[in-house]
């Protein structure tokens, strides 16, 4: 879920809860919204793609790549092999845990070192502050919801 304000105070102001988000430095510097996140203590800049529907990791490994009619030629953009999806038991921003995350890897141009996207967003609230840049983030809890119930 992607929360789109002027503030995080005029979110407050409206009844958001607010309190438990990360907050992270928004980088902009490439044209597109990015923020650093780490995976087994490697830290990397993660583009925030909501028209992506699954998370890609920047790799220079050829074997990962399934679709190379010619193995003379770099593989095409964004060509990778299914079978080689990578779970991680934490993605942290900040220091914090956003919970499991999973990443198919692939070689990504202009410096892409890693592209979040909507698997990421199904359980994580993502507000984005452009005139402050900074990127907060709240893990939330996937289950269903029935308004009306409490949860347990």
């Amino acid at each position: 879920m992607i929360a789109f304000c002027d503030s995080l105070e005029t979110a407050q102001e409206k009844g958001y809860f607010c309190n438990a988000f990360v907050e992270t430095d928004l980088i902009l510097n490439k044209g597109f919204p990015e923020f650093q996140g780490t995976l087994e203590s490697n830290t990397r800049r993660y583009i925030i793609d909501t028209g992506c529907t699954t998370n890609i990791l920047h790799s220079n490994e050829e074997a990962l790549f399934a679709f190379v009619s010619d193995p003379s030629q770099p593989p095409p953009f964004l060509s990778f092999n299914p079978s080689k999806m990578k779970s991680y038991d934490s993605f942290t921003v900040e220091g914090k845990s956003l919970g499991e995350i999973s990443f198919f890897e692939t070689q990504l141009p202009e410096n892409i070192q890693g592209i979040i996207g909507m698997e990421f967003l199904e359980n994580t609230i993502v507000f984005i502050d452009f005139l402050k840049k900074k990127v907060y983030f709240e893990n939330i809890d996937p289950s269903p919801v029935n308004i009306g119930e409490e949860k347990e």
